[in-house]
């Protein structure tokens, strides 16, 4: 599976800072009220006898992050750690309370994907208060006081993901005409596929016109 090496590369710093550490105890997240919105991914067959991570991404409706969610919990567990997924649903209010829970529950890390570069910050600096890492994986966090707070971040190279578009939109359509880029401003993801596609027109001089710039906020439907 593609994403198998993402997630180990993720595993391997998160054992790394609480291989040693005490677990922390706590009421099981699992059996949290469903009501929340909260879609919580069943352990594998170990019980986490060293602790629970605690996953919040911005849409577990998402294959992409559905496929991380299941990897994770799989690869968590054969080290002895339970996972337990819940989806933002890209809603910063929601997601910032998920990672309330995670401190007040006393998870022994914290992998987030943030819904919103941003306003992922306030949770970031609650579980750094707490002694709880936190992980970041596709988007990073941009609060200037909570961006160094962060343990890590695993991702891939967006910005060349941007070049890479712009020079297929380039032979896709040709060098002239008018085009839209629908994007998500509030990540740090789509910020910078944004900013390679623009400049790789710009670098090659392209007469495409960029007419709008909207956004859609990580919701196909919307696009």
């Amino acid at each position: 599976m593609a994403g198998r090496p993402f997630v180990r590369s993720v595993l391997v710093l998160v054992v790394v800072v609480v291989a040693g550490s005490c677990s922390r105890d706590g009421s099981t997240l699992a059996d949290r009220d469903a009501s929340d919105g909260a879609t919580a991914f069943a352990p594998t067959e170990r019980d986490g006898p060293k602790g629970r991570i605690g996953l919040t991404c911005m849409d577990l409706t998402n294959p992409f992050f559905k496929l991380i969610a299941n990897l994770m919990t799989e690869e968590a567990g054969k080290h002895g750690y339970e996972v337990v997924a819940l989806s933002g649903e890209l809603d910063p209010a929601k997601q910032n309370n998920q990672l309330n829970d995670f401190v007040a529950q006393q998870v022994a890390a914290i992998f987030l994907n943030p819904v919103d570069s941003k306003a992922a910050g306030e949770g970031v600096k609650k579980a750094h208060a707490a002694g709880i890492p936190v992980f970041t994986f596709d988007v990073e966090v941009t609060d200037e006081e909570a961006k160094d707070l962060v343990v890590s971040h695993i991702g891939s190279d967006n910005y060349q993901g941007g070049l890479l578009a712009g020079e297929s939109m380039v032979k896709a359509v040709g060098d002239n005409g008018k085009i839209a880029i629908i994007t998500y401003p509030e990540v740090t993801s789509c910020i910078h596929r944004q900013s390679g596609f623009k400049d790789y027109l710009r670098e090659q001089k392209s007469n495409l016109e960029i007419v709008a710039e909207l956004s859609a906020k990580g919701n196909r439907d919307d696009g």
